[in-house]
């Protein structure tokens, strides 16, 4: 759980699982995989100007820190493969929302009063409750502005936060009876063991609550975000954010917050610096980010702000990777070490569509499937790990366009390389003339699948409660699902729904819809 005032990261497993190859009908084919063409863009390599950091951060009157971030930025961002329009322009868009315009380097307090722990407190008020000194309780307002609590843990815990939250006696924050100890209240409520198995941070020495407490331009927290972020800072910067000498930095030089965020940006969990490219979809980019802080405001500042600065729309790098050449065929080549797409040759006079899976830089599978007159196209029933499951319906229910054909190929090949081999078995999609059948949430012709819960077959129906027996948990199950879900991301799939509330990667909400399977949305 995550206080109010800062929003924290998650970070997956590393850990990939070797699968045993795919081959095609023909044998697997020794070609590589085509490497993305960058162009030679004026402007990409371009420094970022005190100009233009002035125009991004107007509320920012400190040059020094502001020159700090700028020179960064402009010193390693080919090493983190940032150089280009479209990486600024996403990058700025959104440490402008997450910092604010004055560029502010977060260092998370945990000043809270008792009463905001345990059941939230007013601030700003007019009439005050003088605090107990003999009681020892703490004063506070009767009016004002209402913040909610923090975390969870004192629900529970109401004795630890009578021991180490503030206690005021003639006016908020005067510390007149007691100083919130705020490393205690940090190595508390971010502590592993005192967290539910979602939303776990790493932190499992003692004293990592508070060594990794929220810092930086976008709120770094946690020992398994600190660490896949030093990865990166170290191998091209020399600068290590592990020590709590180097934690603090990630809090007070602007450098080092700079080079943590960039750090986070390129870690292999989200490989931003890859998918920003070329990609317009502003929420996609927040969703990889992974907090929930104002996603309209971070599409306006790329919208209005920084994609102008950068200019993005000229970018010969973006152009490369939205235009495809003409050919004798739509052909699509699917990249599932990396989950890129990218359509290489168009035909427009053609219904027919091949799309090469590569894996390891060989192609290992090709599948040519046949567009009908609604612009849709059939997808393959069954795959390595993957079947169909219920009924079907009149003249079909399986049909996708052509970009979701792609990205639904990568996300099922690229599963047992993300600790997923078992299969999973899909549904509805659309029905073979776009039209909506009988779902609510497939309202885009093409775009949206069902697909059973993992632990489930492909024969009678299977509800949550019984997925979920082939698992020690529910907590287990939960973790898998999120799991699959989280590479269903990478693949753009970003409008996704479980049967249960606060599932990784879904709106978040409950939906009795979904008991028997979960809802992926391609947007």
């Amino acid at each position: 759980e995550l206080s109010a005032e800062s929003q924290k990261f998650g970070v997956n497993s590393e850990g990939l699982m070797e699968v045993e190859k795919v081959k095609s009908a023909v044998g697997v084919q020794k070609t590589q995989a085509p490497k993305p063409e960058t162009g030679k863009c004026p402007n990409c390599d371009k420094d970022i100007t005190l100009d233009q950091m002035k125009k991004i951060f107007p509320d920012c009157k400190d040059e020094t820190k502001l020159k700090s971030v700028m020179e960064a930025y402009n010193k390693y961002m080919s090493k983190f493969q940032m150089n280009t329009c479209w990486n600024k322009a996403h990058f700025f868009a959104q440490t402008r929302i997450e910092a604010g315009t004055s560029l502010h380097i977060k260092d998370e307090g945990l000043n809270y009063s008792v009463k905001r722990l345990i059941e939230g407190d007013r601030y700003k008020g007019k009439n005050w409750v003088k605090g107990d000194p003999i009681e020892k309780t703490g004063g506070y307002y009767l009016d004002g502005e209402f913040k909610s609590r923090p975390f969870s843990y004192f629900d529970t815990h109401k004795e630890d936060a009578n021991k180490y939250g503030r206690k005021d006696l003639n006016k908020a924050n005067d510390n007149g009876i007691q100083k919130a100890n705020q490393e205690m209240i940090a190595n508390l409520v971010y502590d592993d063991k005192n967290r539910p198995a979602k939303a776990k941070l790493g932190n499992t020495k003692h004293g990592d609550g508070w060594r990794y407490r929220g810092r930086g331009f976008i709120q770094l927290t946690g020992r398994n975000n600190y660490t896949a972020a030093s990865k990166y800072t170290e191998k091209y910067a020399n600068i290590e954010i592990i020590s709590d000498e180097g934690a603090n930095k990630v809090g007070t030089s602007a450098e080092v917050a700079m080079l943590a965020c960039m750090g986070y940006w390129v870690t292999d969990e989200r490989t931003i610096q890859k998918k920003a490219n070329g990609e317009k979809n502003v929420n996609l980019i927040s969703k990889l980010i992974g907090t929930d802080v104002d996603w309209k405001g971070k599409k306006k500042s790329f919208d209005e702000i920084t994609s102008i600065l950068f200019k993005v729309n000229e970018c010969i790098y973006g152009k490369k990777n939205n235009d495809t050449e003409k050919g004798d065929k739509n052909q699509y080549d699917i990249n599932v070490d990396t989950f890129e797409v990218k359509k290489i040759t168009t035909k427009s006079d053609s219904n027919d569509y091949e799309y090469n899976i590569y894996k390891s830089g060989q192609k290992i599978k090709t599948y040519t499937i046949q567009k009908n007159s609604h612009n849709l196209l059939p997808f393959p029933e069954t795959g390595p790990n993957w079947g169909r499951f219920g009924t079907r319906d009149k003249a079909g229910d399986n049909w996708v366009n052509e970009k979701v054909c792609a990205a639904l190929l990568g996300f099922f090949y690229s599963l047992p390389l993300n600790k997923y081999s078992k299969a999973l078995y899909f549904n509805d999609i659309s029905a073979n003339d776009g039209r909506n059948i009988g779902h609510a949430g497939h309202n885009i012709a093409g775009n949206d699948v069902d697909i059973r819960y993992p632990g489930s077959t492909n024969g009678v129906q299977t509800l949550w409660r019984d997925a979920m027996k082939t698992y020690k948990n529910e907590e287990a199950f939960i973790k898998e699902l999120e799991n699959i879900l989280d590479v269903a991301v990478k693949w753009k799939f970003i409008k996704n729904y479980a049967y249960k509330k606060e599932i990784k990667n879904t709106t978040g909400k409950a939906t009795s819809v979904h008991q028997d399977h979960f809802h992926i949305g391609y947007r």
